[in-house]
């Protein structure tokens, strides 16, 4: 898969924890900022 593509992903999963996966290959995460979220 090459690098820089963007991963739609649900505003559920937009902690670090689950992005990281993500970042991991070279993925962009692209998540809805959460309204709680300190640092959307």
């Amino acid at each position: 898969m090459p690098e820089g593509l963007p991963m739609l992903m649900e505003k559920a999963y937009a902690g670090n924890e689950t992005r990281q996966p993500v970042l991991d290959p070279g993925m962009i995460p692209v998540v809805p900022p959460k309204s709680n979220r300190p640092d959307p």
